[in-house]
């Protein structure tokens, strides 16, 4: 099905939420937690009796009741009971193998693995329709040992498939586009393949605004800009900043490399470097880290000098971000490295993995490694924190820098789709 894209605007893409509304696809959870009673989680009931107290004190418009949280009923009310987004008019969902017609384009953004996925793509060539495929990484193929499941078959297959009703392949890095093309020489498969880089930028403050609370209104920014920034961050997060700190975004996955980087750090502080930043890991838990959380817990997170803040908002990962020392992603393999270029939108350079597609986010602004070796992560960081004239050089060069943005990737991708002889 497919709806027609006159009937949006870009209020329909403020989050997954507002777009499924308008998509009018899904269900609605109809309710939401809300963060500042998050202390409560350990104990259910004692969660559930305030949030419900909430509820009805909101309900009953009771400002008072809400002032020590920073926030206004209302708004309580719209995190609680959040609405699904509507369009610019009502949306008309259509076949789309019914109104395609020979040379548009079809363009897969997404990971379809799925046989749906792959029956509707094969109809619309059969149609006529130029199908574009964008491959992210054939990671699931080059390193099944950090993927989980069938994974890496279910991947495998689908990538040879596609072939089948793909005319042209993008790919989101020069890497990925040598692994596209040598999975295809080894099967005998001939298929163009462009690049479609992604971008070097961090969260973008237009889409994700922060509401602040009446308090927080008060507040002089000039005066006090840190007790401006800090004042909604919660508590775990902002508390990160009480000393300096080194940050891992991403999610915590052996993929990611976290043991090595924890080693490293154990490392570095086994040479009597007491005034080591902290480590920081910052995301969600993924796969495979059984060995990275035997460590932490054996070493009581190397005894403080490791901290992990798990699944950060938007907002508190900027926050992150914005006051590390600088970041590292010493990653096995990447088919970009999205917190790379996010680091560099902040002005703070990064310990890099010299391989994959790194070294094109993190060009001649940061500082590399090699990924399997912990004294090369070690003296990386090594060198940062011992040596500000580099630190500060790298930041200088970042400075001065024109760094990729999401307006530069839509452009280029309208310019393939259309300079393509098969659509002229």
């Amino acid at each position: 099905m497919c709806v027609s894209f006159d009937d949006f605007d870009l209020a329909n893409f403020d989050d997954p939420r507002t777009l499924r509304g308008a998509l009018n696809v899904g269900k609605s959870k109809g309710t939401a937690d809300v963060g500042i009673i998050s202390k409560y989680k350990s104990n259910a009931a004692k969660y559930y009796f305030h949030r419900t107290r909430l509820d009805i004190l909101a309900f009953l418009g009771s400002k008072s009741s809400f002032l020590r949280y920073n926030i206004t009923p209302e708004r309580w009310l719209e995190m609680r009971f959040p609405k699904d987004g509507k369009a610019r008019r009502d949306t008309v969902r259509k076949s789309f193998l019914a109104i395609c017609r020979p040379g548009d384009a079809l363009v897969n953004l997404d990971s379809s693995w799925l046989p749906l996925h792959e029956r509707t793509f094969s109809a619309a060539k059969e149609k006529g329709v130029i199908c574009y495929t964008l491959v992210y990484d054939l990671i699931p193929i080059l390193l099944p040992q950090t993927t989980h499941g069938m994974m890496p078959l279910i991947f495998h297959k689908w990538l040879a498939n596609s072939v089948d009703y793909t005319s042209k392949y993008l790919c989101i890095s020069n890497a990925t586009k040598r692994d596209l093309q040598d999975f295809l020489a080894k099967y005998g498969f001939e298929r163009e393949v462009a690049v479609l880089s992604l971008v070097q930028q961090g969260i973008d403050k237009k889409i994700s605004p922060t509401a602040l609370g009446p308090m927080s209104t008060q507040v002089n920014k000039d005066a006090y800009p840190w007790l401006h920034e800090v004042a909604e961050i919660p508590d775990d997060v902002r508390n990160v900043t009480t000393v300096p700190y080194v940050l891992c975004a991403g999610t915590i996955e052996a993929r990611k490399n976290v043991w090595r980087i924890a080693q490293s750090w154990q490392r570095l502080l086994q040479e009597g470097n007491y005034d080591l930043p902290r480590l920081v890991f910052a995301g969600r838990k993924g796969w495979h880290i059984e060995a990275f959380e035997n460590f932490l817990k054996g070493s009581g997170n190397l005894d403080g000098w490791i901290q992990v803040v798990e699944a950060p908002s938007d907002a508190e990962l900027a926050f992150l971000y914005r006051n590390c020392k600088f970041s590292i992603m010493a990653s096995l393999y990447e088919g970009w490295g999205l917190p790379v270029g996010e680091a560099l939108s902040y002005g703070k350079t990064a310990v890099v993995a010299n391989n994959s597609s790194l070294p094109e986010v993190g060009g001649e602004y940061v500082e590399y490694c090699d990924a399997t070796s912990i004294e090369s992560i070690a003296a990386a960081c090594r060198r940062l924190i011992n040596d500000p004239q580099r630190l500060q050089e790298l930041e200088k060069r970042i400075s001065t820098a024109k760094m990729r943005n999401w307006e530069e990737v839509c452009r280029d991708l309208l310019s393939i789709l259309e300079t393509d002889p098969e659509k002229m």
